[in-house]
């Protein structure tokens, strides 16, 4: 099943989503204000709930879905891990200027000292601007007492690790890892979380510099993109964490998948056009758009010349 995109202005969004995507303005953002940031595909989230865009329940709230079909559409045992909310977040965004420098709590920070829940993240480069940065964890050596005087000094990235992002790499944000981004749009695979620490902002918005600089991992070190599998492998792992699995699909005409043993499927399509063939029915797929295969579905056919990601729980 589709479901309607939830829109968020951001002040470093820009128009990249539409422009290079094709992707449309959604319903909640036909108002004037600052740059479309993000476009939450997949959200069970009272910051941004999605709905369903197509079929009987079209209109029907995630959270609803989950409430009423929870087990149909994770599966018994993850419906079982996960009773309260979808586990999985889906989201596009464009960085047409640069994020605020910010890190996510682990399990233990974000449940006992701040309430909240963790948030592992994973980067996908869709469309990376000629100017385009990802900043990734610390440089070597790097202390909290490092990062914290780099901030007052003209250039306040200088204590975290670089690189220039090139279309199709990955990139894992385990929880606890400094990190920012500029002039890139991205695919976000995430837990279902907003909880945030920002050290430092360039438009001036608050930040908890000294709880950041708490949660901050020093000892990860530099974190560079994942090393891509061969690009001739029509579905090649791209990672696997405790949290999602995701994968990368490459097709040009078609291919069997079943979610009897994972659990249920997010699509995510990064460029062409992909059908999904279910029990007699087809379901169109275009570049930028996510749908969500439930754990029920079982066998279903991908086909047509697409590149996706394919995204799901770790096998529990």
């Amino acid at each position: 099943m589709k479901f309607e995109p939830f829109g968020v202005r951001k002040p470093w969004g820009g128009d990249a989503l539409t422009r290079h995507l094709g992707k449309p303005l959604p319903r909640n953002l036909m108002s004037v204000g600052m740059g479309w940031g993000e476009s939450w595909e997949l959200s069970d989230n009272d910051d941004g709930m999605s709905h369903v865009a197509n079929g009987p329940l079209a209109g029907t709230s995630f959270r609803r879905l989950i409430s009423e079909y929870g087990e149909e559409i994770l599966g018994a045992r993850h419906r079982a891990a996960f009773p309260d909310c979808f586990p999985l977040r889906v989201k596009l965004i464009d960085a047409r200027d640069t994020l605020s420098v910010q890190v996510h709590p682990d399990e233990e920070t974000a449940r006992i000292e701040l309430g909240e829940r963790p948030k592992t993240e994973a980067w996908h480069v869709v469309y990376p601007g000629k100017n385009a940065q990802v900043w990734c964890g610390t440089k070597t050596g790097v202390t909290a007492e490092d990062l914290r005087r780099s901030f007052d000094t003209p250039d306040p990235l200088s204590c975290l690790h670089s690189f220039q992002p090139e279309v199709g790499q990955t990139l894992f944000i385990a929880a606890r890892t400094v990190h920012t981004v500029s002039g890139v749009v991205l695919v976000e695979i995430q837990q279902n979380s907003n909880t945030t620490l920002r050290l430092y902002d360039f438009g001036g918005r608050n930040v908890d510099l000294d709880r950041g600089l708490e949660v901050v991992d020093y000892e990860r070190g530099p974190v560079d993109p994942i090393v891509p599998p061969p690009a001739d492998q029509p579905l090649a792992k791209l990672l696997e964490c405790d949290q999602f699995v995701i994968n990368r699909l490459r097709i040009d005409g078609a291919i069997e998948q079943d979610t009897s043993r994972t659990g249920m499927h997010i699509l995510t399509v990064l460029s062409g056009s992909a059908g999904l063939a279910w029990r007699g029915a087809k379901y169109p797929m275009q570049t930028a758009e996510t749908l969500l295969v439930p754990a029920s579905a079982g066998e279903y056919r991908l086909e047509g010349v697409f590149e996706a990601l394919q995204s799901y729980l770790p096998v529990v």
